[in-house]
């Protein structure tokens, strides 16, 4: 049977709110009566960003907390915690690969927000100014799972010129 709960007057959870459900079975006098549950699904729209600053009592993307140079938004999207100072957002090394050199850079991705989009880019020279190309980065792999995070991992050809490799997000 589906349970249709649009005829409340409130069918939406505010921050630090949250809903139970519970099933009761009445067998009826028969004992051998069982009761499976299955597809349980909440529909609705969710700001997974306000979700999550919500709960760490933060505010806008662009700001930094705990100063550890890593604004909310690199903190939600990469598993970082808004109020302490943590690990980098990444780790890096270098690498030879059948004669060629590579800087390998290693970041988590969110898997629950859709409006979270992640870009992998690289530049020569200087930083200032810099002109990012996702051409000059490649993708290497990522873990499989069904957690919150994955790790990406790509990779770019390292030649005489400095080159940085940079991972921009954006919240759509």
């Amino acid at each position: 049977h589906d349970i249709d709960l649009t005829g409340l007057a409130d069918h939406a959870l505010a921050a630090g709110e949250s809903v139970t459900f519970t099933w009761t079975i009445h067998p009826q006098g028969n004992p051998d009566i069982a009761m499976f549950i299955d597809n349980v699904a909440l529909m609705g729209d969710y700001d997974a960003y306000g979700g999550w600053a919500d709960f760490h009592g933060v505010g806008a993307p662009n700001e930094n907390v705990d100063g550890d140079n890593k604004d909310n938004l690199m903190e939600f999207a990469s598993g970082g915690d808004p109020l302490v100072i943590d690990n980098p957002a990444g780790i890096s090394w270098m690498e030879n690969d059948g004669g060629t050199d590579y800087m390998y850079y290693v970041h988590y991705e969110r898997q629950d927000d859709p409006d979270l989009s992640y870009g992998p880019v690289g530049t020569t020279g200087t930083l200032i100014p810099a002109t990012w190309n996702p051409a000059d980065v490649e993708f290497v792999g990522a873990s499989s799972g069904s957690g919150l995070f994955i790790s990406v991992t790509n990779r770019m050809e390292v030649t005489g010129d400095t080159k940085f490799l940079g991972v921009p997000l954006e919240l759509n």
